[in-house]
């Protein structure tokens, strides 16, 4: 009897947490625990209503007590943030389980875990604890997983989409993980409401170099920020480094510098300086087209091709690239520019743009950029050597790991020109990338001294203090180095009011302190205010105010920003991805299978990937009217070469299910007569060996139904009657989409069986 009133309470607790009447849920759900505290389902619906994550903890542990292979509570514990066999392993010597089970008279034996009463005792004080002072509210943010959930009885997660907060979505990995620490900091500190930082009195430290007067900057919040964790401590100035001025030029020269040249190139070598690519490119190609028309010429127009190669090269296309990378091959066969350290420089710049646009694994080009920047510094006393080799040179090995000698090679060149913004920084990076902080500091602060509005440097600043965080296992001292930079970018902003890169790098320092709406608020911006263009910053805000949306399970509005970066980046396949995951979130399947099958042309050995399409055409398109079934695709992709060479097994158990349903639905499919009996009792045989296969791995309620249709179908029909059983009684909390089909059937198969 209690059984029947505990799911007679898990029954209306769903229907009031549907209906957001938590507290009325909250009760109902602990009086069905008090009745049934081994009922593993209404353990799980109180934990979507618990207050905060260590009462939801709280739930996913006894959940974890009842039934230790509980997927839910085991990926509830990680998403958490708890190792689960760590946790299990506490839970084991804590209470040792006993080797027997009871029977539930309720439900369906075989795939409902059932514990006795003694397996409970030791964690049954606890809980009623729990139950007795449980006041709970809604988390108003909540982390996801970016990947999609693969596993869960599909009922569950088809119901979730159709409520808005499907069960599987998406989440930036590495987003979460720093929200949640920093959550769990401000929780330490003794944090407020969302919105709100820890109180700290923090105001700007004073800076060494002359500034405007630290006004309020239009558009910064001055909510305070924590305690910075390291403040920079006075700069030593070297006597030989010359002071520069915000109010006048900086003092850093162009390199190579342009010597007894005509007004025609200097103007296009500083529309290049001043980052306008689009005018600068075809100003500077006419120059080296003039200057390659003198058929006996003897001396390599090495600036010339040094510049055309750097704008085309810096201004980020992929075509732009590629075209200087042949132009800075070319230059380099030619005799008279054979040994000519300015065109080494070029190759080193074009060679190092083609590895930052294609990514970490285009070792050809990383390679490449390495060797040509080594030749230009050892071919310098041939000629003039840009100082944007040496820079390079030690991005390159400081990426590489090889500190020492980046910081060896750029130390030595900093002897001859030690005032140099763009070596100092370079130099700074290395520092960095040590974790050497104090350092680091130490090299832009004399970038400053000698540049103060240089724009690399404040930005530098910040994120060094960035980088720092991220790393930083404590998460109080996270947060103060992510307060540390919200100050600096507030200095940078009162040099460039509305910059797009300071507010960005704003929004990331926010976002770290755990202060999500100004974070939101900052990009929104520079979205909003964006005049000129869709630029590297306009492209990195969007991409974090999508990645943001997520985390909120605001995935109509992550899906238009994914949509408005496809619009200038229709071939990046991150932000394909992400806009097919979206639409899958939000049941634009037909948008979800357009983009993932645009990634496999490129990514043909994503199984991911391959996994979702085969999802959608085998199961998705069985309840929706956007995309069609393939079947025969299906069968003839999932072969068992194929399966064997998928080395995770969840994944083969989920294709075996994909091609179980496949089968099953081309047998019925086929006119009558086209096959004989003993066809169709092989395709049969086939189908439930996959889908039992499947079953193994996924106890979800749709594999369960199609086990039950193919015994139905091999006329097994006393199995298939307990398969829908087993459906009908969990339909009792979970919305399944075919639930009418399998009421209809196992009514006629009992009618039938009585009959007879």
């Amino acid at each position: 009897m209690s059984q029947e009133q505990a799911k007679q309470f898990i029954v209306q607790g769903i229907a009031a947490a549907k209906a957001g009447d938590k507290d009325q849920a909250r009760q109902l759900f602990q009086s069905a625990i008090k009745l049934s505290p081994e009922n593993e389902t209404a353990w799980l619906w109180l934990s979507s209503v618990a207050r905060d994550n260590r009462e939801r903890l709280f739930c996913f542990q006894n959940l974890l007590q009842i039934n230790p292979e509980n997927e839910m509570a085991l990926k509830g514990v990680q998403a958490l943030g708890v190792d689960p066999a760590k946790l299990l392993e506490r839970i084991q010597q804590q209470s040792q389980p006993t080797a027997a089970q009871a029977t539930s008279a309720s439900a369906p034996t075989g795939d409902v875990p059932i514990i006795t009463q003694e397996t409970l005792t030791p964690v049954m004080d606890s809980i009623e604890k729990l139950l007795q002072n449980y006041t709970p509210v809604p988390m108003e943010i909540s982390g996801t997983e970016w990947d999609r959930k693969e596993g869960g009885r599909y009922g569950e997660s088809l119901a979730a989409r159709q409520r808005n907060i499907r069960i599987a979505g998406l989440a930036a990995a590495a987003v979460f993980v720093l929200l949640f620490c920093v959550m769990i900091a401000l929780f330490a500190l003794g944090g407020g409401d969302e919105g709100q930082q820890v109180a700290a009195n923090a105001t700007l430290t004073p800076s060494f170099t002359p500034s405007n007067t630290p006004t309020a900057t239009p558009g910064v919040t001055n909510t305070p920020s924590p305690e910075p964790a390291q403040t920079e401590a006075p700069t030593v100035i070297p006597n030989n480094l010359r002071q520069g001025s915000i109010y006048g030029n900086p003092p850093t020269e162009i390199s190579p510098p342009l010597q007894n040249r005509e007004r025609s190139f200097a103007d296009a070598v500083a529309l290049y300086s001043a980052g306008d690519y689009e005018a600068a490119i075809p100003a500077l190609e006419a120059e080296l087209e003039q200057a390659n028309q003198n058929t006996a010429q003897t001396v390599c127009p090495s600036d010339t091709y040094f510049y055309t190669i750097a704008a085309l090269a810096e201004s980020g296309t992929r075509r732009n690239v590629d075209d200087a990378l042949a132009l800075a091959e070319n230059a380099a066969q030619r005799d008279i520019c054979s040994e000519s350290p300015m065109i080494f420089a070029a190759n080193c710049l074009a060679n190092y743009e083609q590895y930052e646009l294609t990514g970490d694994t285009n070792f050809i080009a990383f390679n490449g950029a390495l060797g040509w920047c080594q030749a230009a510094i050892d071919e310098a006393s041939r000629g003039q050597t840009p100082i944007l080799a040496y820079t390079l040179y030690g991005d390159i090995l400081t990426i590489s790991g090889d500190y020492q000698n980046a910081a060896s090679a750029l130390d030595e060149i900093l002897e001859r020109e030690p005032d140099d913004v763009n070596l100092l920084l370079a130099r700074a990076r290395v520092e960095i990338g040590r974790d050497n902080l104090d350092n680091a500091l130490v090299y832009i602060g004399r970038a400053l001294y000698v540049e103060p509005l240089s724009k690399d440097a404040l930005s530098l600043r910040v994120n060094a203090f960035l980088d720092l965080a991220a790393q930083t296992s404590d998460p109080a001292e996270r947060v103060q180095q992510y307060g540390t930079a919200v100050i600096w970018t507030q200095e940078y902003l009162i040099r460039y009011p509305g910059d797009p890169i300071a507010f960005t790098l704003l929004a990331k320092a926010r976002l770290g302190e755990g202060n999500v709406n100004l974070a939101l608020d900052a990009l929104n911006r520079v979205i909003e205010n964006n005049i000129q263009g869709f630029d590297d910053a306009i492209l990195e805000a969007y991409q974090l105010r999508s990645q943001i949306y997520v985390d909120q399970s605001r995935y109509d509005a992550a899906l238009l920003d994914a949509q408005r970066i496809l619009q200038d980046l229709p071939e990046d396949l991150e932000t394909i991805k992400l806009q097919a995951d979206l639409a899958y979130i939000t049941e634009d399947y037909s948008l979800a299978l357009e983009g993932y099958n645009t990634i496999l042309e490129q990514t043909p050995d994503d199984i991911r990937i391959q996994l979702q399409i085969w999802e959608l055409l085998s199961e998705t398109c069985r309840f929706t009217d956007e995309i069609d079934c393939d079947d025969t695709l299906i069968i003839e992709g999932i072969t068992d070469d194929v399966v064997a060479n998928i080395e995770d097994e969840a994944q083969q158990a989920l294709a075996l299910g994909y091609r179980a349903k496949a089968l099953y639905h081309q047998t019925q499919d086929t006119p009558e007569g086209d096959l004989t009996p003993n066809e169709i009792a092989i395709a049969y045989d086939n189908a439930l060996t996959d889908i039992e296969t499947a079953l193994a791995a996924n106890q979800t309620a749709l594999n369960h139904y199609y086990r039950a249709l193919v015994l139905e179908g091999l006329n097994d029909i006393e199995e298939a009657i307990k398969g829908y059983q087993w459906i009908t009684y969990w339909a009792e909390f979970y919305e399944y989409p075919f639930i009418d089909d399998v009421t209809e059937r196992l009514e006629a198969l009992v009618e039938d069986t009585e009959d007879t």
